[in-house]
């Protein structure tokens, strides 16, 4: 969390999209990696590999909902981001059965 302000910032300075694919882009290629730096005895490299999916996927979470923001008309964008953004609440907040 705490690199998505810098990470907003960061797209501010460059343009959104070219932070967005550099996140989708990192993320693609390091993800086996990182999978296995997870997976491995030593702690440390545990922590690099968290470190890692961190920092890119916070890239990704700064820079995506001022992209969301740009990409609609001022006419509908509340309804634009909110329908954009509720199937993904929806799934983390849903009640589990009991």
């Amino acid at each position: 969390m705490l690199l998505t302000v810098p990470a907003g910032a960061l797209s501010d300075h460059w343009r959104r999209k070219r932070v967005l694919l550099a996140a989708s882009v990192g993320l693609f290629v390091m993800s086996w990696s990182l999978l296995w730096m997870m997976h491995h005895p030593s702690s440390q490299v545990i922590l690099l590999g968290q470190l890692g999916f961190a920092a890119l996927i916070a890239t990704f979470n700064g820079a995506g909902p001022a992209a969301m923001v740009e990409m609609t008309p001022s006419q509908v964008r509340c309804t634009v981001v909110s329908v954009g953004t509720q199937p993904r609440l929806r799934r983390r907040w849903r009640p589990h059965p009991q």
